[in-house]
C-alpha cells in the first residue's frame, strides 16, 4: 500500500523490553533516526537495544535493516564515560535491533546520559534518571481459579517512598536458563566444561565424582499476560479489570507513603515447561519504580495499544520518548523481583 507522507507508528516492540524474543516493530519516519529501547536498572549492569528507524514514503524501500556504524555510551557526573560494546544476537535478525552493553553498574538515585553517534544520522541522547530504592515484600502465593482458568496468585506489598511523584510497574517475565554439567570434588562443585583436567584426573583415579547441573541465565525473556484485580492500577481504571495485560502501572496517588496491596493473577497456560537438567524457564514477578518519563511513556503507550487498529491509518498515533534527536525511551528502573521455577 502506497501512502503520499510519510507516517510516525507506535514501538509495537516496547513490550518486548528487556530483549523479550518476539519480533519488534520499528518507528517509521520521513528518514532514518537512531532509535534507542530499553531500561537502566540499578544494581544491573548497562544493557540496551538500537536500532534504525524505518522510512515509511511513497515509492521508498520498507525494509527494515540493522543499524551499522553506530557508537553508544553512557555517562554520569558521579562515573565518568563508558563506551557500551555491541554484538549481534539471537534476537538481531528477527527484531532489527542491536544490544549495547557494558559490565559497569547503574547506581540508585543518579543521572545519566545514554549518547548514539552514528556517521549519518548524528548524535542522540536520553536523559535517565534512576529511581531512589524502594521496598517490596512477596506476601502470598498459591493456585486458584481465576476467571475460570487455572491460575498463580501472587499477592505483593510496595512500600512506597514517602514523597510525592513516585511511579511503579509490576510484570512478570520468564528467563531462560541452561543447565550446565557439574561435578562435587572435596566439598566443591565445579562446572564440569571449566575442569576437564581435574574432572579427567578423577575418572583416571577410579573416582567416580557425584554429578550435578548449574543454572546459567540468558538475557532471553518472554513477557507473561497476566490478570490483575487492583482498583487503581491504569488498565483497571479504563475497564479492563477482566483483560489479560502485559504491565500493571500505577501511582503513588494511590498510596501516598504507604503499602501499596497488589494481587497478580498468572494463568497457567503461559507458563512454559522446563527439563531442568537442561534447559528451563525462571518465572520472575518484578516490582519496578519508574522514571517519570518512562512512566508517562508506558502510560501513552498502553493507552494508545488500544486504538492501534483503528489509528494507525489515520495517522494519530505519535507517542514522544526521552530520545532527543532520535526515537524511542531508556527507561530508569529500580527493580524488586521474586524468582519462581513453577
Amino acid at each position: 500500500m502506497s501512502r503520499s507522507k510519510p507516517i510516525h507508528t507506535l514501538l509495537a516492540g516496547l513490550l518486548l523490553l528487556t530483549a523479550c524474543n518476539k519480533p519488534l516493530t520499528l518507528p517509521t519516519t520521513g528518514s532514518p533516526k537512531i532509535v534507542f529501547l530499553g531500561e537502566l536498572i540499578a544494581g544491573d549492569s548497562v544493557y540496551l537495544r538500537a536500532a534504525q528507524s524505518v522510512p515509511v514514503i511513497e515509492g521508498g524501500s520498507t525494509e527494515r535493516v540493522l543499524i551499522d556504524g553506530l557508537q553508544v555510551s553512557v555517562s554520569s557526573p558521579q562515573d565518568g564515560l563508558w563506551n557500551l560494546q555491541s554484538e549481534a544476537d539471537d534476537g538481531s535478525e528477527s527484531e532489527k535491533t542491536l544490544p549495547f552493553f557494558s559490565g559497569n553498574i547503574i547506581q540508585a538515585d543518579r543521572s545519566y546520559r545514554v549518547t548514539g553517534l552514528h556517521p549519518k544520522f548524528g548524535t542522540a541522547t536520553a536523559d535517565v534518571s534512576i529511581p531512589r530504592p524502594f521496598t517490596a515484600t512477596l506476601t502470598d502465593t498459591i493456585s486458584v481459579d481465576h476467571l475460570g482458568e487455572p491460575c498463580y496468585r501472587v499477592r505483593l506489598a510496595v512500600q512506597d517512598l514517602p514523597e510525592a511523584g513516585n511511579y511503579y510497574s509490576v510484570e512478570v517475565v520468564q528467563q531462560t536458563y541452561f543447565s550446565v554439567p557439574t561435578f562435587l570434588y572435596n566439598g566443591t562443585w565445579y562446572v564440569q566444561e571449566d575442569n576437564l583436567d581435574l574432572y579427567d584426573s578423577l575418572q583416571n583415579a577410579g573416582i567416580d565424582p557425584q554429578m550435578g547441573y548449574e543454572k546459567r541465565h540468558e538475557r532471553m525473556f518472554t513477557r507473561i499476560p497476566f490478570y490483575c484485580e487492583d482498583a487503581f492500577a491504569l488498565h483497571v481504571v479504563t475497564g479492563g479489570e477482566q483483560e489479560e495485560t502485559g504491565r500493571s502501572i500505577f501511582t503513588d496517588e494511590t498510596a501516598n507513603g504507604g503499602t501499596y496491596n497488589c494481587t497478580v493473577y498468572i494463568p497457567k497456560k503461559y507458563i512454559m515447561d522446563s527439563q531442568p537438567e537442561f534447559y528451563g524457564f525462571t518465572t520472575l514477578v518484578q516490582v519496578k519504580s519508574l522514571s517519570k518519563d518512562y512512566f508517562s511513556y508506558l502510560k501513552n503507550y498502553q493507552s494508545a495499544t488500544n486504538q492501534y487498529i483503528f489509528d494507525l491509518m489515520s495517522n494519530k498515533i505519535v507517542i514522544a520518548g526521552n530520545v532527543t534527536n532520535g526515537l524511542g525511551v531508556v527507561g530508569g528502573v529500580f527493580r524488586r523481583q521474586f524468582a519462581f521455577d513453577l
